[in-house]
């Protein structure tokens, strides 16, 4: 009798990744605990590799290690984006954030081999194997080390839970049906060789410091952007209750941002936040003129979150190299923040759009 493998005994490849796809989305109604999120992730795909060498028939092999590889590459890349460059900045801990990213790279040498071996063969049968041994000493360390050092430092671990599990699934998703070889090094940062100058601390404070009023000015002006769309949303409920929900989140960023002043004893520029609250607000009011104003401001937020996106992660990195690792939590808080609705706008866009063109079609002004 064949053995069955999966949810309800689904054999499919197909079948199977789609059952931990929706899995992966359950969260989106309630936030997870990122590391037991991940811990599970572990259990799974270790019970599947337990359950490769049982197996006789070499099609259900090669569905299993498809299945493998593209839950592997999801979990991994979402760590290297979400996890790991929160987690450096948290710890501090750069060796044991630089030996995940290693592992990673060696995993991700093994998945690529097993795409390109030949299905339920001898071959794929032993890199199966050397990859059980790796995915079981990264695990080791992964549970044993860096998810303790999370917990210990206070880290916001529903918020990096929510935001992981989101990009896992889209990434699981762009991969189910295909396969495509890693050709590339391992996903690291880019680090100063050991030979170079040392980093001033002097300079990187500075830096800190001018980036900390820009991050000001920046949320300013999205409070204001936030404040005027909210006033003028009318046919689309569900973006008015994430506008508002984010609105908030910008006023206790701003708050974040001013205990952080503190901590480095500077004050904000108050001229810079007048004019950047300014061309935030002539920029919304430039939309609400337009006959699509949700659909341009759907997109200009988009844009306007992955900016802050890119000013948290800068502001995270120099305020680590500055010395002020009281202010990483916090930066990391808004890090989160920005992120998610960066997500939830990317996931929304397509359902905004079509009530946008059910509503015109009905020839209701569905502009706002």
């Amino acid at each position: 009798m064949p053995m069955t493998i999966g949810t309800k005994g689904r054999q499919d490849a197909g079948g199977l990744i789609m059952t931990v796809l929706e899995r992966m989305t359950a969260s989106d109604k309630v936030l997870p605990d990122v590391t037991a999120l991940l811990m599970e992730d572990h259990r799974t795909v270790e019970a599947w590799m337990e359950a490769y060498p049982r197996l006789q028939d070499p099609a259900l092999k090669a569905n299993l290690a498809k299945q493998i590889c593209a839950a592997l590459k999801a979990h991994a890349s979402a760590e290297e984006i979400i996890l790991y460059p929160f987690a450096r900045a948290s710890t501090g801990d750069d060796a044991l954030i630089d030996r995940a990213f290693d592992e990673h790279g060696r995993i991700k040498d093994l998945v690529a081999s097993i795409e390109l071996a030949d299905p339920g063969g001898p071959q794929m049968d032993d890199l199966i194997s050397q990859l059980s041994n790796e995915v079981r000493l990264h695990v080791v360390e992964e549970e044993g080390q860096l998810f303790p050092e999370l917990r210990e430092r206070g880290a916001d671990l529903y918020a990096i839970g929510g935001a992981l599990a989101a990009r896992r699934a889209e990434l699981m998703a762009a991969d189910m049906g295909k396969s495509t070889p890693r050709t590339h090094g391992p996903l690291k940062p880019i680090f100063w060789r050991p030979d170079m100058h040392q980093s001033s601390t002097e300079i990187a404070e500075s830096l800190f410091i001018a980036g900390l009023k820009d991050a000001h000015a920046m949320e300013r002006q999205s409070e204001q952007m936030l404040e005027l769309m909210l006033s003028r949303i009318e046919h689309y409920p569900q973006v008015r209750e994430r506008v508002a929900q984010h609105l908030d989140e910008t006023k206790m960023q701003l708050q974040r941002l001013e205990q952080i002043f503190e901590i480095t004893g500077s004050d904000r520029s108050l001229f810079k936040d007048m004019a950047m609250a300014a061309t935030g607000t002539m920029g919304a009011m430039a939309n609400a003129m337009a006959e699509d104003e949700i659909l341009k401001n759907s997109l200009a937020s988009y844009a306007q979150e992955n900016f802050e996106i890119a000013s948290y992660e800068a502001l995270i990195t120099l305020g680590q190299e500055a010395g002020y690792l009281q202010a990483l939590p916090l930066l990391g808080k808004s890090l989160m923040e920005e992120r998610a609705m960066a997500m939830w706008l990317a996931d929304h866009l397509r359902e905004v759009t079509l009530i946008f063109l059910q509503l015109r079609s009905q020839g209701v002004k569905a502009g706002r």
